[in-house]
């Protein structure tokens, strides 16, 4: 059966840069002026979620400092999270802030649905628009059009516990390790009679596809691909087959816990708990919420690439990130004013001086900040540089292996439908873990069936 052909996004050696400054004619800037508005404009910006409070203080202050600037603006805060299942409705009943989060995978489809502002005149007009790290665009940009403004990037990663290599005498696997290696040290620092899982996995929900295919990447596989003028479905492959004998062969080796069945944060919770050796999640979230919140030690922690299938192959994971889109329903004032709110601090000297207050400020908790492996701005930048500059000077800042970003890669989260995808992959998986189905490769070719004509081709002409 042949491997579908897949593009990749070449991180390698991208991200090493970040540990160092860079070199380039981007400079720190001041804001640029905002748009012109009368009085009493409204507008309502997404804050985080009620366990970070750090991020939500930070945000605060950056909402006093813009009332302040701009007193006739008015700027209101929503905590809704963005959930896939939950957007359709908001937006029908137009419950959604100015501006929202979203996900690197829902660029099409909130395009195709018309979810979000087209913001092409704005970024044309705002001066840092070619500072943007040119990676993180490439989900939000369509035909030279901009929909989104980047926050922040992710690739997926494995997090080891090694305190529990230790305790059982396990040494740790090469950093350029393969699935080989990744199953013999699940295998052995595994122990069931104690409760102990040698790999955590996130198998309910559609954080059970998403993990599921960063390993499809690492063996060169694919969820779909453009062919004859259309989307097909690429699941059922050599790829996907390898990747699918993986979870088989972790269930028949007892690596996994006993209750297997976890989410997101029933993973990070079990991890944090000490119950987990290894665990996938995206570049440092592990060790943020292992630390800040399971009170984890940093230094018991070391955060791996994805294993490659074969030893010298690339260490591809998923990569995603987060973004800010402008509502559908936003005036036209209202749409130039959440734009400035989000980009006028972005490469200024207050932004640096808001991230050196947000590492002190986690100090003072007893926290650690974990910085991000992707960023909006390019990672060459003087801006870079300077970022880097302030983390260095703080000792409560991990500091991820340099090693770690030559190997790192990534490959972009299907971009048709993603969310669709994942939750079929997810039954495919529950299937298998739970010996319902005694022919996986049948099962695969069903799932791979389904998602051509549920969801490929329903995006015809779309």
């Amino acid at each position: 059966m042949s491997r579908p052909k897949h593009t990749l996004v070449r991180i390698c050696g991208f991200l090493a840069l970040l540990l160092a400054a860079g070199c380039s004619s981007f400079a720190v800037s001041t804001p640029s002026e905002p748009p012109a508005a009368g009085e009493g404009v409204n507008i309502t910006v997404q804050i985080a979620p009620f366990d970070k409070p750090v991020e939500i203080t930070s945000l605060q202050k950056r909402i006093t400092r813009f009332r302040e600037k701009y007193p006739g603006i008015n700027v209101h805060t929503d905590n809704w999270q963005y959930a896939p299942d939950q957007i359709g409705i908001r937006i029908a009943t137009n419950q959604i802030a100015t501006e929202y989060n979203t996900y690197a995978s829902e660029g099409r489809i909130l395009l195709q649905r018309k979810w979000m502002s087209d913001i092409t005149d704005l970024m044309s007009r705002w001066p840092h628009t070619g500072e943007l790290n040119p990676v993180l665009m490439k989900p939000f940009t369509v035909n030279g059009q901009y929909s989104a403004v980047p926050e922040q990037g992710y690739l997926m990663t494995v997090t080891l516990n090694k305190k529990l290599f230790r305790e059982k005498g396990v040494p740790l696997p090469p950093l350029d390790w393969t699935w080989d290696e990744f199953l013999e040290a699940a295998v052995r620092v595994s122990d069931p009679e104690r409760g102990i899982a040698g790999y955590v996995p996130m198998t309910k929900g559609n954080e059970a596809g998403w993990n599921w295919v960063s390993f499809l990447y690492a063996a060169g596989g694919d969820v779909a691909v453009e062919a004859d003028g259309g989307i097909r479905s690429a699941l059922y492959s050599e790829a996907g087959l390898q990747t699918l004998e993986l979870y088989r062969a972790m269930k028949e080796a007892r690596v996994l816990p006993t209750n297997w069945v976890m989410g997101y944060l029933d993973a990070f919770n079990h991890f944090s708990l000490g119950r987990g050796a290894m665990i996938m999640a995206g570049s440092g979230d592990v060790v943020d919420y292992a630390v800040n919140q399971g009170r984890m030690k940093a230094e018991e922690l070391v955060v791996y690439p994805m294993p490659s299938l074969a030893k010298g192959g690339r260490h591809t994971g998923v990569f995603g990130g987060n973004y800010h889109v402008i509502s559908p329903y936003a005036t036209s004032g209202q749409r130039e004013w959440a734009f400035s709110f989000l980009t006028e601090e972005m490469f200024t000297e207050t932004s640096l001086q808001a991230l050196e207050e947000e590492i002190l400020d986690r100090k003072r908790l007893g926290q650690l900040y974990v910085p991000r492996l992707m960023n909006y701005w390019r990672p060459d930048s003087v801006y870079a540089g300077k970022v880097q500059g302030i983390l260095d000077k703080h000792e409560n800042v991990y500091r991820f292996d340099p090693a770690l970003l030559r190997l790192l890669d990534g490959k972009e989260e299907p971009l048709y439908e993603a969310q669709a995808c994942y939750a079929e992959i997810a039954g495919v998986i529950q299937d298998v873990l739970t010996s319902k189905t005694e022919d996986p490769e049948a099962r695969l070719k069903l799932a791979s069936d389904r998602l051509q004509e549920r969801v490929f081709d329903q995006l015809k002409g779309k």
